[in-house]
């Protein structure tokens, strides 16, 4: 994890890079939690692929409510992280008010029926998003 701090920290002032790609790293939550509070502040980050780590509920809830203030990213791939109602329910609010992200990729994990449900009403005041995937969640 200590990595993927470091990454997180480095996304605060780092603004060149457009396309981080961090796909099975074995990133958990504080890394998760490190790189939504770097995502708060990142200005040139187009697309994050965090598929396939255990970044967990509590991380995963981080990174969604980074979109609340992150204005450029444009795609979020979250495939496989162990996300849970929490993080569903931060996606929901922050998809409510965010204008640039494009596409999502929330599948393969555990968000149940209430994170389901308030990611369905955030995309009657969304008009960006264009791709959106909860395919394998447990939504019924």
């Amino acid at each position: 994890d200590e990595c993927g701090v470091t990454i997180g920290n480095s996304l605060r002032n780092f603004s060149i890079l457009q396309v981080l790609k961090i796909s099975k790293c074995e990133l958990g939550e504080k890394a998760g939690i490190s790189i939504g509070e770097g995502l708060k502040f990142n200005l040139g980050l187009l697309t994050l692929d965090l598929d396939s780590n255990p970044i967990g509920d509590i991380g995963g809830a981080s990174i969604a409510l980074a979109m609340k203030e992150n204005k450029n990213l444009q795609q979020l791939f979250m495939n496989s992280t162990k996300l849970e109602d929490g993080a569903g329910k931060a996606f929901g609010e922050a998809l409510s008010s965010n204008q640039s992200l494009l596409e999502l990729n929330l599948g393969k994990n555990n968000i149940g029926e209430k994170g389901g449900i308030q990611i369905g009403n955030s995309l009657q005041k969304n008009k960006t998003i264009q791709k959106l995937s909860l395919a394998e969640n447990k939504l019924n």
